[in-house]
């Protein structure tokens, strides 16, 4: 495995946890949900099953929709890529 990347953006706030160790969070912004974010989880992945996880907030003090949307990049040595959507 070359790289992996989790593109990620949740309505309002998230955290990323991969094989149960933080891979990567917002940074509390309440606008977040408008930004893609970009993770480097490489060293967060091994060979076999791995275990993705997102813990998300929706900040409001009223009911209201939100929403969260990832994508995970495996690019592999000379072999292309593995999208996991």
């Amino acid at each position: 495995m070359a790289r992996a990347t989790f593109f990620l953006t949740a309505d309002n706030d998230f955290v990323l946890y991969v094989n149960g160790r933080k891979a990567g969070a917002s940074d509390g912004d309440l606008e977040n949900w408008r930004v893609l974010k970009k993770l480097d989880v490489t060293k967060h992945l091994r060979g076999g099953k791995n275990v993705l996880a997102v813990q998300a907030v929706n900040a409001t003090d009223s009911p209201s929709p939100a929403g969260l949307i990832g994508h995970l990049v495996v690019e592999l040595d000379g072999a292309g890529a593995v999208h996991v959507r």
